[in-house]
């Protein structure tokens, strides 16, 4: 292949945040860099992580700053920006940046691909019917402008109302790196129950700390590390004081690298309400990592009935306790479960299984038009 026929690739991102989706991103971004067939920029709308991880890659980054500036102002400097850079494919991964691909692309000629990472449900009914008046709206449009999609599960897909024939499930993926082996605990009863995440309604984590209060007695001395942060810190710090578990739960805040994290935790825990396909526990089970996890959204596929993961259908503080209590109790049993993770992310989930994926989705997109 010639440098002429590489695939041209812009992610359209806005990079206010750090959650899934972005991990996705950083992912695919280094993943693509060192593809000889593909040429890949970035246009970000916040000066963020991702903008730098670009910079430190050597893609080229731009940022269109949406701050302070009304949506058609930012359609005309997303818009130019794009057709200076003549990307063949613009790769949208949120709302707003979908929405801004959608308009520019049958003007560019550039095709859209959409990566559907999964939201938050909003609450109360008028804000649940302006979801669904809003994605009805942003399909027709879709369609309009023949837009691709991807849906990291198959659970995904049917939630967003999407036929095979125009969403493919491609599923994140992660690096797996070479397998850490812990030496023995100078103190083996103080295990180290972990998870990371943005600290937000949907994740559940009331319930980790319940579980995590409900421990019996010989594992007093137990540990609970949340690594991330958000709008239920101070919440969930009041809750633990309440559950006269403070001392033991250590809130670490935002980490740029979680594998330091992952290195001190026994067991992984994801009590989350609804997930699209958590990065966070694909990474947890890449390391070799015991997981528990919520048996919803697509975290069964994950687990694929590999027994890959614990899977808990209950939201229940007494099931959740019952079920880390076992695996921290039980050291043989928590690294037969995290082979078997490993293992499972080798064989389904590495970032190079899902790279592969969206090239062949962009090359559909384009069909002939590689030139």
């Amino acid at each position: 292949m010639t440098i002429r026929e590489r695939i041209r690739i812009c992610h359209l991102v806005s990079d206010d945040a750090w959650g899934g989706a972005e991990s996705v991103v950083a992912g695919l971004l280094r993943a693509q860099s060192q593809r000889d067939d593909l040429r890949v920029q970035l246009l970000a709308l916040n000066p963020g992580r991702l903008v730098r991880l670009a910079t430190e890659l050597g893609i080229p980054a731009q940022v269109a700053p949406e701050a302070g500036r009304s949506f058609p102002a930012l359609l005309r400097d997303v818009g130019s920006r794009i057709a200076k850079i003549q990307p063949q494919i613009v790769h949208s991964h949120r709302y707003k940046e979908n929405l801004l691909s959608y308009l520019i692309a049958r003007r560019t000629g550039a095709r859209s691909v959409v990566t559907l990472h999964g939201e938050e449900a909003p609450e109360g009914r008028s804000a649940r019917l302006a979801l669904a008046v809003r994605f009805f709206l942003m399909h027709r449009l879709a369609r309009l402008v023949g837009a691709r999609f991807a849906a990291v599960s198959s659970d995904l897909r049917s939630r967003f109302h999407m036929s095979p024939e125009r969403c493919e499930v491609i599923p994140n993926g992660v690096t797996v790196p070479p397998l850490a082996i812990r030496g023995p605990r100078a103190e083996p009863n103080k295990l180290v129950i972990g998870w990371v995440g943005r600290l937000v309604p949907i994740k559940n984590l009331p319930l980790l700390l319940e579980a995590f209060a409900r421990l019996p007695a010989d594992l007093a001395a137990a540990r609970l590390l949340l690594v991330g942060d958000g709008p239920e810190r101070a919440a969930l710090a009041a809750l633990a004081t309440r559950l006269g578990i403070s001392d033991r739960v250590e809130f670490a805040g935002f980490v740029e690298d979680p594998a330091r994290a992952f290195a001190r935790m026994d067991v992984f825990a994801l009590p989350s309400l609804h997930e699209g396909l958590p990065v966070a526990l694909l990474e947890a089970m890449a390391v070799g990592l015991a997981c528990v996890a919520a048996d919803v959204g697509g975290i069964p596929e994950v687990d694929g009935g590999h027994g890959a993961i614990r899977l808990i259908a209950a939201h229940d503080a007494n099931a959740w306790a019952a079920a880390l209590t076992s695996l921290l109790a039980n050291p043989a049993e928590r690294a037969a479960l995290g082979a078997r993770g490993r293992a499972r992310i080798i064989e389904r989930f590495s970032i190079d299984a899902a790279l592969a994926a969206y090239v062949g989705l962009y090359e559909s997109a384009l069909g002939g038009d590689r030139a």
